[in-house]
């Protein structure tokens, strides 16, 4: 029975040594190119957002809230008088807290802020309306954002920049190597990048003087990035 058992071991461990030398040999890889890059547009804005802050403290908390009723309704007309139709004006934040002592370690009374969108098209305004609002009772003002309404087609010729460029630097990499560029295997994108330059707007909101402050937009800059992996075909002598 023993010479049995050992005689089924060596005929697995034969059939194993087989399996292994019959294995197929390594299969090579063909090279690949991979390359990446941005595409930037620069677009004139179309428009301008600004949030508008109104913040007020009193001792008591419902003290607070009438007071912020006021002002923010002060501020409000005052965009209206503007043009700017009282559903265009979405409150983005309301906030009550309370103030605290830390040198007396007691509370010192209640603070209420809320902040009013602005979208503002025409931007010759800017800084008319700007002005306007810091004079009616607003405590302060964000930067500047700027936009387009559809910046989709910003975004396509930004994509399409981008693999222009992804391509010419992997016929570069390709001619250099000895080959040339064959298949593209691989495309892939991220989400696309819009911004502007922030004005800020500091100094308005200390001084708010009776000259409106002038005001240069800027331009909204999209950008789009991508990822590309190509054949790379070489010649038989390289």
């Amino acid at each position: 029975m023993l010479r049995f058992v050992l005689s089924i071991a060596f005929l697995l461990a034969l059939q194993s040594s087989v399996t292994v030398a019959q294995e197929a040999p390594p299969v090579h890889r063909q090279p690949i190119i991979a390359t990446s890059a941005t595409g930037e547009v620069r677009l004139a804005p179309e428009h301008a957002i600004l949030q508008v802050n109104v913040e007020v403290s009193e001792s008591k908390a419902v003290d607070a809230a009438d007071r912020m009723k006021r002002d923010l309704q002060a501020v409000l007309d005052t965009l209206q008088g503007l043009g700017f139709p009282r559903d265009s004006l979405p409150t983005t934040s309301y906030g009550i807290r309370q103030a605290w002592d830390s040198q007396r370690n007691q509370p010192r009374g209640y603070s209420v802020s809320s902040t009013v969108r602005i979208t503002i098209h025409d931007l010759d305004r800017l800084g008319t309306i700007i002005d306007a609002v810091i004079a009616s009772g607003a405590s302060r003002t964000s930067s500047i954002e700027y936009a387009v309404a559809s910046p989709r087609e910003g975004r396509d010729e930004a994509l399409r920049l981008a693999v222009a460029s992804a391509r010419r630097d992997a016929e570069v990499l390709a001619a250099a190597s000895g080959g040339r560029l064959g298949a593209l295997l691989e495309l892939r994108t991220e989400e696309a990048q819009t911004r502007s330059s922030p004005v800020r707007l500091e100094a308005v909101m200390v001084t708010a003087t009776r000259e409106p402050p002038t005001i240069t937009p800027q331009e909204v800059i999209i950008r789009a990035s991508v990822s590309a992996t190509w054949q790379l075909l070489l010649n038989p002598s390289s």
